[in-house]
């Protein structure tokens, strides 16, 4: 059972001890991954033509065909091949028939999914598609279907999972079906009518004045457009280079050193898997509904910070869905203008976060029509499971990268119903809900019949006899962002690229884009509602039609930058501009600007010391794991009075350190646990947590011990804000936990679902929420005793514009998704170690040793530092 788990711990800990040996040595030999491993031909049943597939020794397929349809027929068959369980699961929880596999242990996630009425919206998406976009997908899902009946003539083909859960055989793929994984990528991704019932609890509790001092954020903290400016609380503590924990002095006693030190944290390293993995083994993952690890942790936090007068109530499992958006709070991009890098084009980077899972999220891929009248060239990047093209990545003339735009994109509006609860009052008049009765296949119990209501506004939820109606523009007719991916694919410039992201729309992006004529842009895109003056979108409205969107912001008004002056852009979720940038206000769930600071200070250090940027450094950034959090809050740190020894001792070793949560710090955790404790002291009053540095630094970085500074959320503990403070490290140091990070901080690839345990992955992970190299968030598990992270970078991306470089690439896990094959999880040591691999077009085509030579960035990493 534990064979194929550590295997990956086996893998690590034989590269410790390799880099070890070789540790006087910066770089190492790339693996010899840029070239073609085998090559298939088929025949597309769209035109008899011949289809080529060519694949390079991690599995990664490159399509080649005459015609455009062909093309996609060929991505719909690879997918489909290496992805089918994937693409199965997926479409059943976004249309909500998962129970007909799993039973009453989805029934809650299947009733919330019906409730959204996606299987409607999509059809009248589709009916509002042009026809050549809507061919597109028919030839991608002729590829996913011929896969399908090559399972139904030879059953060694179908992915074991269906036997394994006792899943009927997947009925053939559809165009609905790639609608479906958009809708579930604008659901995951948007903000926040998750948090919408729980301001609105928030704000009855403790008045209007001080809910938005808890709202609030930084205002010094930096935007996406620029100007920039370095930090002034972090410069001189985090460092001029980013650090990941490998770049160490060696010396022959260090090696030694290092070495066992690298062993004997191997064995202590095996004892914390083994053990979590007993512990999972006694999970009842169906009982307590952990079916999806980011849908449970999103339900556990809205039972967190919700209260709901009904068990079960519609509206707890709506917000269990919405909140899943808490689980993207990471992702980075950022360009830099050949003004300042070593061969004079553009670099452009990206690395966006998300849940974890086993097998990856994306799926890599080469698109090339080889038609005079196709624009489809020489495409290579990631592409979403189940729709046609490619999401991040270069064509032969430009690149793109994305993070998750956090603006508010929904908002709940409060139904004032008639008497009996069939309709509502809107513009003084009363209207009717429309009325949708589904029934739902429960395995082992039968059909469930639901009944679902729709107002003006979009669908209603309800506990205890509140009715609440979301909306969004998700749930529009129309939804153009199957255009979108594809014009951006085909995009030839600036101008081509600006026109595509003018069709992104339930899903919202912040876009690093650069050329090969040397531009480089940040474009925020995706439809953003215009608000009523008086809504802040914050908590719900009254649902009388007053306070109505009166429109969508236009594209023309989102936030843009071209060729800043300072020669790069940056977007890391964190604010789009501050207020006077912006046209229209954007209020949103932003995350706190460190990870956007620390990637701008890195840039602006190189730039001031005219050190030019290569791929390498962009590849040091994205793996980089100071906390700038820590050096935000070392005031508090500073002002502590403890009254132990070991407390004392061990505030002094914080004051000296960098802020560096690798896996090796001994510090890290201490660190961490304190600042969780800071966040909790809301709870006394609010009964949950608020995670805010911001907060924490005005209510802890000037408190003094006789409390006159303080504000009233410490008297709620009947203390002051400095005891408090205080009193946490104390707590945290009588703990004993001094010792290093990546014991503590274990990063879980769940598959769907999570049994049987060997189909999972465990490897050790660096960073915290703050870091670019992110922890993005952690789960806690009935009867597990380490909490486990979830959610992280989902790829990681170098593009050398100048291609003197291949793309250089790495992604966890591997290609395929099917536990049997030796792609599963092959490139997931090298994404734990953060190496990259040479790929794209040139990579496949240039010899062996012409892509080990082109790469200069791929290096082996000791586990105990990583």
């Amino acid at each position: 059972k534990h064979a194929a788990m550590h295997s990956t711990v086996l893998l690590l800990s034989l590269a410790a001890l390799l880099c070890s040996a070789a540790a006087s040595s910066e770089q190492h030999e790339a693996a010899h991954f840029g070239r073609v491993a085998r090559t298939e031909w088929v025949e597309s049943p769209l035109s008899g033509a011949q289809v080529r597939i060519e694949y390079d020794e991690h599995g990664v397929p490159y399509i080649t065909a005459e015609e455009e349809l062909d093309v996609f027929y060929g991505q719909g068959l690879v997918v489909g091949t290496q992805r089918l369980w994937q693409i199965e699961f997926w479409r059943r929880f976004i249309g909500g028939t998962l129970s007909e596999i799993f039973g009453e242990a989805t029934l809650q996630i299947d009733i919330a999914s019906r409730r959204m009425q996606w299987a409607h919206v999509c059809s009248e998406n589709i009916k509002n598609t042009p026809a050549s976009f809507i061919r597109n997908v028919e030839a991608y899902a002729a590829g996913v279907n011929h896969f399908i009946e090559q399972c139904k003539e030879n059953a060694t083909l179908l992915p074991p999972e269906f036997q394994q859960y006792g899943a009927p055989f997947p009925a053939a793929f559809q165009v609905i079906d790639t609608f479906f994984v958009l809708k579930g990528l604008s659901q995951g991704l948007a903000n926040n009518a998750g948090s919408e019932i729980a301001n609105q609890q928030q704000l009855e509790a403790i008045g209007m004045e001080r809910f938005l001092g808890l709202n609030s954020r930084d205002p010094s903290q930096p935007a996406i457009l620029p100007p920039y400016n370095h930090s002034t609380y972090a410069r001189g503590r985090a460092g001029k280079q980013p650090r990941t924990g490998a770049a160490h002095e060696h010396t022959a006693a260090s090696g030694v050193r290092e070495r066992e030190e690298a062993e004997q944290y191997n064995v202590e390293l095996e004892k914390e898997i083994a053990l979590l993995e007993e512990e999972l083994a006694a999970v009842d993952f169906g009982q307590i509904g952990l079916v999806i690890p980011s849908y449970y942790a999103a339900s556990q936090a809205v039972k967190r910070s919700t209260r709901f007068r009904t068990r079960h109530s519609s509206l707890e499992g709506t917000l269990s869905l919405l909140k899943m958006a808490e689980l993207t709070y990471a992702s980075n991009n950022w360009v830099v203008s050949g003004a300042h890098t070593d061969t004079g084009k553009p670099i452009l980077s990206s690395d966006p976060h998300l849940p974890y899972f086993a097998p990856s999220i994306w799926f890599l891929v080469g698109l090339n029509c080889t038609s005079e009248n196709s624009l489809l060239r020489n495409i290579f990047g990631v592409t979403v499971i189940g729709a046609p093209g490619i999401g991040i990545g270069q064509n032969s003339h430009i690149t793109w990268g994305i993070t998750t735009n956090k603006a508010d994109s929904q908002d709940f509006f409060e139904m004032e119903n008639n008497a009996d609860n069939t309709g509502y009052y809107y513009k003084n008049q009363e209207y009717k809900y429309v009325v949708t009765k589904e029934e739902i296949v429960v395995k082992g119990v039968g059909n469930v019949s639901e009944t679902f209501l729709n107002s003006v506004y979009g669908p209603v939820s309800e506990d205890g006899g509140k009715y609440y109606s979301l909306s969004w523009a998700a749930l529009y007719d129309t939804d153009t962002s199957l255009q979108g991916m594809y014009l951006t694919n085909t995009a030839q410039g600036l101008d081509d690229f600006r026109t595509a992201a003018n069709l992104w729309w339930g899903l919202l992006f912040n876009i690093a884009y650069a050329d090969d004529q040397g531009n480089i842009a940040m474009q925020v895109a995706g439809k953003i509602p215009l608000r009523h003056p008086s809504s802040l979108g914050l908590y719900p409205m009254p649902g009388n039609g007053t306070f109505d969107w009166p429109g969508l912001i236009p594209f023309s008004d989102m936030p843009y930058s071209l060729n800043p002056s300072e020669g790069f852009l940056v977007s890391a979720n964190n604010r789009p501009g501050k207020p006077d940038q912006l046209k229209h206000p954007m209020p949103g769930e932003y995350a706190p600007g460190f990870r956007a600071q620390r990637i701008i200070d890195l840039l602006m250090d190189a730039i001031s010391e005219k050190s030019p940027i290569n791929v390498t450094y962009c590849e040091q950034i994205q793996a980089d794991e100071v906390t700038l959090e820590y050096a935000y809050l070392r005031p508090a740190l500073e002002r502590l009075q403890l009254s132990t020894s070991g407390a004392k001792s061990r505030q002094q070793d914080l004051l000296s350190w960098d802020g560096l949560a690798d896996t090796s710090s001994k510090l890290a955790h201490t660190f961490e646990e304190w600042v969780d404790c800071l966040w909790n002291v809301t709870s006394a009053e609010l009964g949950a947590p608020i995670e805010n540095p911001w907060l924490s630094a005005v209510w802890f970085n000037t408190a003094e011990a006789d409390g006159s500074t303080d504000l009233p959320i410490c008297a709620s503990w009947n203390e002051t804000c400095l005891s408090y403070a205080s009193q946490c490290f104390e707590e945290v140091v009588a703990e004993g936990r001094e010792r290093r990070y990546g014991l503590d901080h274990l990063a879980l690839f769940a598959h769907l679902p999570p049994l049987p345990l060997q189909w999972n992955r465990i490897v050790p992970v660096g960073g915290d929420h703050y870091t670019p190299d992110a922890a993005t968030i952690t789960l806690h598990i009935p009867g597990v005793t380490q909490a486990i992270v979830i959610a992280g970078p989902s790829v990681r991306f170098v593009f050398d514009l100048s291609r003197k470089q291949p793309i250089q690439c790495v992604l966890p896990m591997g290609e395929s998704g099917d536990p049997r094959s030796v792609h599963y999880d092959d490139q997931l040591s090298a994404w734990a170690n953060d190496q990259y691999f040479p790929m794209g077009w040139e990579a496949l085509h240039s010899s062996p040793s012409a892509a080990a030579s082109a790469s200069t960035s791929s290096f082996a990493r000791p586990l105990h530092s990583k």
